[in-house]
């Protein structure tokens, strides 16, 4: 989606909900539906896909209680600034925003488990307050967040799972 459908811009695109499954378990319905993917993938999908009306898809039993809705409630809709730190068509995409002083990047993979690293001199020459979002199938929200002071010297290794993501939040870059 983010080589074809934002080509021209911004797209129209609602990223889900937390109640998420592996393509291999989905399984449709009705009530409660699953949507295809990771809770990381989910976040990411908040930095990853330029969408001038982001939004929550679910119901808000979905969301209530889950370890990664302040970091959901935190992404902004508007960005200042955009890069993209590394990206294959078709396997992988790695993505900042700068919104006021902090950056947040959000990565996708395919079907394909990698690890992704991010050299923090390209977004930062302080030291800054990183809050990372990783998928962890052995949680029961299947979501680990982490949290550690980084600098501009340091580089960010993310290992994403087969149809995962990640989602790091970088607070008082400059």
């Amino acid at each position: 989606i983010p080589f074809t459908r934002m080509l021209a811009g911004p797209l129209d695109f609602h990223q889900g909900s937390f109640r998420t499954v592996r393509p291999e378990d989905f399984v449709p319905r009705n009530e409660a539906p699953l949507v295809m993917g990771t809770p990381a993938r989910t976040l990411a999908s908040y930095v990853v896909f330029q969408n001038h009306l982001s939004m929550v898809a679910d119901y808000p039993s979905a969301y209530r209680g889950h370890p990664a809705l302040p970091l959901l409630a935190a992404i902004p809709t508007t960005w200042d600034e955009t890069k993209v730190l590394d990206a294959k068509v078709g396997e992988y995409i790695l993505i900042a925003r700068r919104s006021g002083a902090d950056w947040h990047i959000g990565a996708m993979t395919n079907k394909e488990p990698r690890t992704l690293s991010i050299p923090l001199s390209s977004l930062t020459k302080d030291s800054m307050s990183a809050e990372i979002a990783l998928d962890n199938e052995s949680l029961s929200h299947q979501i680990a967040i982490s949290r550690k002071v980084v600098n501009a010297q340091d580089t960010l290794k993310l290992s994403l799972e087969a149809g995962g993501g990640a989602y790091v939040r970088l607070a008082g870059a400059k």
